[in-house]
């Protein structure tokens, strides 16, 4: 529109000025409208100079154009409509892109997580590579890379390649796959059954099963049929998409790469350290000295060292029963106290139960057991910060001991939280209340260091999300309803 409206601007100048084809009829050095030849050079001239103006300003129009967001270019009309090339609206969804069986590339735990649905015949989707390599170069221990299978049903080629790089990964690893990857991507043209049979003897794939496996088109759908469900789930219409931490990306430019991982890097250090840092100020001897439970027999010198088991109990099922609650305290008080002194941070009902069960001063008199009455949050972190185990049936605590590696014995025999449990890369194991389990559990944990983990979506961002959704809902909906 702003073009048109600059050439009407013009052409109306010219016809002003008098440009047309009775100018230039002239006779003796005078047109027909009395212009001697020296105006009508100057009106030329002028002309000449406008025209120039105007190309200059088509330029800087043509540069003001927006750029396609993505897919494949060279595709037709027909083509397009089924999603390839389709530039998209923002779109301000927080989808769940899980890196479950799919190949990655970078560090397990790192804080951005950038997933790519993808193409191997997309020219888009093949630019887009040396982008995120060049992004794994800057962030390397930020940043891992999810690939998620999309061949586009026009692309011909795309099935067979996808199918193949999915087979590397299934018998080799995210390796396997990266390897193919790499070399499907050396020469995106060449995807022909051959060739790709020759990279699979190269990485030293089951032939026999790579060749069952490509000759059936149902076997390559259901390979491929893990990610084409969570492309749908994700809303995928087109190659690439690129989500960074469930987001999709509209503007694909290196430079808003760099910006949105700087934005969660930043949000996820404060989410992290924010609370560490507070409590990381907080002096151990100072807690201990403010939040003493008084008349105990303790000898202080020996939580001034940083070897110390740190212990929370306040479910009924470990400290309403008599039969349970006395056998834990034996263990702690026998064989824990061995190795190292013990800071119980009490709950009022398991302090409550003691005295029922007549147990309270045999506890105070324990000279290796050192009693505070309920911490609050930045107090217990600090604790949790510098304690060699963690014994407790606190779900919350599960959830900071992954974050901080604290080792942690977890009695109860379930949990809600089964991201936190070692199997899935967390710091707990759950011990229940058998004491026998407790302690080939307990002397296991000894020897086990202190290993940080932060899971996908532990990172600050939950209330965002959790916003998104709504809006989501009530857009969807026209509304709340009852």
């Amino acid at each position: 529109m702003k073009r048109f409206l600059v050439c009407v601007f013009i052409i109306s100048i010219i016809g002003i000025s008098g440009c047309g084809p009775e100018t230039s009829n002239t006779e003796d050095g005078i047109d027909r409208n009395g212009t001697n030849k020296e105006e009508i050079q100057n009106l030329q001239a002028e002309l000449s100079e406008m025209r120039k103006d105007m190309k200059v300003m088509m330029s800087k129009l043509d540069g003001l154009k927006p750029t396609p967001v993505g897919g494949c270019s060279g595709c037709s009309e027909k083509k397009q409509a089924v999603g390839c090339g389709k530039s998209r609206k923002a779109d301000p969804t927080v989808y769940e892109v899980t890196a479950e069986n799919s190949p990655v590339l970078g560090p397990e735990d790192a804080a951005v997580t950038i997933a790519i649905f993808a193409d191997f015949q997309c020219p888009y989707s093949i630019r887009e590579d040396s982008k995120l390599k060049d992004i794994l170069k800057e962030y390397p221990d930020k940043v891992k890379l999810v690939f998620k299978h999309y061949p586009l049903a026009f692309h011909k080629k795309a099935k067979l390649a996808h199918g193949a790089v999915q087979l590397a990964y299934i018998e080799k690893g995210s390796n396997g796959f990266w390897a193919m990857y790499d070399m499907i991507l050396e020469e995106p043209k060449k995807l022909d059954i051959g060739v790709l049979s020759g990279y699979a003897k190269s990485l030293g794939l089951d032939m026999a099963k790579f060749d069952e496996m490509m000759a059936d088109e149902k076997a390559i759908d259901a390979l491929l049929s893990e990610d084409k469900s969570e492309a749908k789930k994700c809303k995928v219409r087109s190659t690439p998409t690129v989500l960074i931490n469930g987001l999709k990306m509209g503007n694909r430019g290196i430079e808003s790469y760099r910006e949105r991982i700087d934005q969660i890097i930043t949000a996820s250090d404060k989410a992290k350290d924010g609370n560490k840092e507070k409590a990381s100020k907080l002096n151990i001897q100072e807690i201990i000295n403010n939040n003493l439970i008084e008349n105990q027999n303790i000898n202080i010198k020996h939580y001034k060292t940083k070897r110390f088991a740190l212990m929370t109990l306040h479910r009924p099922s470990n400290v309403d029963r008599l039969e349970v609650f006395e056998p834990i305290l034996k263990f702690v008080s026998d064989e824990l106290t061995e190795n190292m002194p013990l800071i119980w941070t009490i709950h009022p009902r398991a302090q409550k139960q003691l005295k029922v069960f007549d147990l309270w001063d045999k506890v105070l008199k324990n000279q290796n057991v050192l009693l505070l009455n309920p911490l609050g949050y930045h107090d217990m972190l600090r604790l949790n910060m510098d304690a060699t185990i963690m014994l407790t049936d606190s779900g919350g605590l599960q959830e900071e001991c992954t974050v901080l590696g604290t080792p942690c014995l977890t009695l109860r025999w379930n949990t809600e939280r089964p991201i936190t449990l070692r199997e899935h890369g967390g710091a707990s194991i759950l011990v229940g209340n058998n004491i026998d389990r407790l302690r080939n559990e307990y002397y296991k944990t000894l020897f086990q260091g202190i290993k940080p983990s932060r899971p996908e979506l532990w990172d600050g961002k939950t209330a965002e999300r959790c916003l998104r959704v709504i809006i989501e809902y009530q857009e969807n909906s026209n509304g709340f309803h009852d």
